[in-house]
């Protein structure tokens, strides 16, 4: 809009009306990212209540980890305060009257995690002990004023009334001057006391709260904070230990002895203080591997490579297990993102009605599987043409095939009879058929989607106790070899068969030279493990372990009398006294007797229980890629996952500098120099032509033929450059130095050295 006029002025323009732009919710990107949103709302609805299912167990772990800790805390705190009480009323007791109770929490060096553990902490102490709880951090406190301005600023969030400045009475509160002192803060307690003191209705929020409730100072970094402001923050404290209930708690990551180097001598004396150890990083993720990972509630599983991901970025990084739990609602986010048939990753109840509804598309997807072609070339060449074809025949297949007709027609009749008379008799009929018949055993017509999915759900009740009974096994062997955390095992029996590898075969070995109290201790871990499948699948091996049990107490009373009847001759010969002859025949005969002995019935009888968990591993912890339709339920790009958790900053600049359309959808990815292309990008794949010397007025000349290369301008006026274009130009040149690629060299006072891939 402009506008005519003799004069100077100012002319006001209303804005045009513009429709207001909605905002896209979270269900929004999730199927705008999609290439077929057939299900997007659905496949987000999925992903939202098993990650909702998952963190609530996540929070409910940490809860109970945590659970000890803050009880033990608790308690110290408790103390602290009964004899802060004690203290003041007996005043000839001056031995520890100017020390402050002092709690040290040793968290670990997962610095990620901490703040959720003070969070936790933060609300158990304002629920069942006291309401002035100050969390401090080394960055917002910088100095003593300030780290006593942050002090009374969060008490003034937690409800209480301090004394402020009357310079500016009609500033906002957060905004006023306070007056920073502990003579305030121990005024302002005093008043509080006494406000407590006068009979008046009790709150309910506070009625956990304890009488003359403490005021808890957490310092969250010990290690970041100034010794100074630390050693000023104690020596001020210690002076108001008769009249203020002051309690610190130190957050240390590494040692202890980060005390003593913080503060003086004279400065810690002022500290009564008392060590917590929390849980450790290591033993938290195997406990959450084990609730969440390791557990059937959850339809979802991981591959042997992504959990490799996730635990090698854990070891190696951080130590971190809410990383940990991040990574793992990347890998759900992904799998419903890109598995089109995620939506048939469910519990067994919804089953049922999502395969019914199946199109044609997500029938499509079925085929496309590499395992459901795996299963559709072993059978027949009729069974694979519609199987390929008929979508009908796709959800209704029998399991078997070459199910008789008669069979067939039969199955149909019973469902026109329905449970009536005719189809009892209709189902006497088919019982007949189908078990009397040995030579032709099938099964009934079933939906043969849904059978390979319930398969796959009886293939992972039966894989969880099988998989830990081997673990009860193998993490008593010397060395273990293979692997002493479970995740270990999980992992390797995920990516191959693991009775083919060399370090199952050694277990094996040492298996059979087991000792009796440590096999039978391990047996019944086995019980007690497979306890809870008693009446499934599993009931077989159950009963045959109670059977294992039973024969190794009928051997323990016949122990003493085995030991004295094996004892042999030539035994008996080496405790007479003889010359180097005989004791080298005596020798030689023993050992012929070692290699024709018989075993005895505890040899024999570990044999048969090597033989059976053997048996129990190759029967049940097969590979998941043997079983079809297992990527409905199992997300294996690993790529994509380490790609977004351990992305490495070199190929992502060089991937945002040099192709600018992978992050910018506007741009066209034609490869050529555009002047669309942010300038940055421009004057990088410029500087990519060069050697190790770049001309700075040649690199300023290619860079305003292509900046400016859209402009309806002659050529004379297109080789003189612009105020404009060289100010851009040396912004350019500037980030990139920031960033590492160039740097002035002494050479050539009008030449950068090129520092990256590929200069001469």
């Amino acid at each position: 809009m402009t506008t005519s006029s003799v004069s100077k002025g100012c002319f006001v323009f209303k804005p045009s009306a513009k429709k207001k732009k909605l905002s896209l919710t979270a269900a929004d990107y999730f199927i705008e990212s999609l290439k077929n949103a057939e299900d997007g709302r659905m496949r987000f609805e999925n992903y939202q209540l098993l990650w909702q299912r998952m963190k609530s167990q996540t929070e409910q772990l940490q809860e109970e980890l945590n659970k000890n800790l803050f009880d033990n805390l608790i308690c110290f705190l408790k103390k602290s305060h009964s004899d802060f009480q004690d203290k003041k009323n007996d005043w000839n007791c001056r031995v520890r009257s100017s020390e402050i109770p002092t709690a040290a929490l040793l968290l670990g060096v997962n610095v990620t995690d901490h703040e959720l553990t003070f969070n936790s902490l933060s609300d158990v102490l304002n629920e069942h002990v006291t309401p002035y709880v100050v969390l401090l951090q080394a960055q917002e406190c910088p100095g003593i004023r300030q780290l006593l301005q942050k002090l009374l600023s969060q008490l003034m969030e937690c409800g209480a009334d301090l004394d402020l400045d009357e310079e500016d009475d009609n500033a906002p509160v957060s905004q006023r001057k306070m007056n920073c002192s502990m003579a305030s803060l121990s005024g302002w307690y005093q008043k509080i006391k006494k406000k407590a003191n006068t009979p008046k209705k009790k709150r309910s929020d506070s009625s956990e709260h304890w009488p003359a409730p403490p005021i808890v100072v957490v310092f969250k970094d010990l290690e970041s904070f100034t010794s100074s402001v630390l050693q000023e923050f104690i020596v001020i404290s210690s002076g108001y230990c008769k009249e203020l209930p002051l309690i610190l708690v130190f957050g240390i990551a590494t040692s202890p002895m980060i005390i003593h180097r913080l503060l003086s001598h004279s400065v810690s004396s002022l500290l009564c203080i008392e060590l917590f150890q929390s849980l450790s990083c290591t033993e938290h993720l195997a406990t959450v591997v084990d609730k969440l990972l390791l557990s059937n509630q959850f339809p979802l599983k991981l591959s042997g490579r992504v959990l490799q991901v996730l635990i090698t970025i854990f070891l190696y990084h951080d130590f971190s297990v809410q990383n940990f739990i991040k990574g793992l609602q990347l890998s759900v986010v992904e799998h419903f993102n890109s598995q089109p048939l995620s939506i048939l990753c469910c519990d067994r109840p919804d089953m049922r009605h999502r395969v019914k509804n199946l199109s044609h598309n997500q029938c499509e997807n079925i085929r496309h599987l590499a395992s459901f072609m795996s299963f559709v070339e072993s059978q027949t060449p009729e069974a694979q043409v519609k199987l390929l074809t008929d979508d009908s025949y796709l959800k209704l297949y029998p399991s078997r095939v070459g199910l008789p007709l008669t069979c067939i027609r039969l199955r149909m009749s019973m469902e026109a009879y329905g449970e009536g008379r005719g189809g009892a008799n209709i189902r006497k009929a088919v019982i007949e058929t189908f078990y009397h018949n040995q030579s032709t055993l099938f099964t009934s017509v079933q939906e043969m989607t849904r059978k390979f999915l319930i398969d796959l759900h009886t293939y992972h009740e039966n894989y969880i106790p099988v998989l830990r009974c081997l673990h009860h096994f193998t993490c008593i062997l010397p060395k273990y070899p293979l692997g002493k955390q479970i995740r270990e095992l999980y992992c390797a029996c995920l990516e191959k068969k693991i009775w083919d590898t060399e370090e199952y075969n050694s277990a094996l070995n040492l298996l059979r030279m087991l000792a009796g109290d440590e096999l039978v201790a391990t047996l019944h871990k086995c019980l007690e493990v497979l306890k809870p499948y008693s009446g499934r699948q599993l009931d077989s091996a159950l009963k045959k372990l109670e059977e294992f049990l039973a024969h190794f107490q009928c051997l323990e009373g016949d122990n003493l009398e085995n030991i004295d009847d094996e004892e042999s001759s030539p035994q008996k010969g080496l405790q007479k006294k003889t010359d180097l002859y005989q004791l080298q025949k005596t020798l030689l005969e023993m050992k012929e007797t070692r290699r024709t002995k018989k075993p005895s019935r505890f040899e024999s009888l570990r044999l048969e229980v090597v033989d059976f968990l053997d048996g129990l591993v190759r029967d049940y912890l097969t590979c998941p890629e043997e079983h079809p339709l297992y990527e409905v339920v199992y997300f294996s790009a690993a790529s994509i996952l380490r790609k977004h958790l351990n992305a490495v900053p070199r190929i992502a600049l060089h991937t945002a500098l040099n192709n600018p359309s992978s992050y910018l959808k506007s741009l066209k990815n034609d490869g050529t120099l555009s002047s669309a292309a942010p300038d940055i990008c421009i004057a990088y794949k410029l500087h990519l032509e060069c050697g190790r010397l770049i001309n700075l007025y040649d690199w300023l000349e290619a860079f305003a033929t292509v900046a400016n290369a859209d402009d309806e301008s002659d050529s004379d006026s297109l080789n003189q450059v612009d105020e404009m274009t060289h100010a851009r130009f040396i912004r350019v040149v500037s980030e990139l130095e920031l960033l590492g690629f160039v740097k002035p060299t002494k050479q050539k006072t009008d030449h950068v050295a090129r520092l990256t891939w590929g200069g001469c």
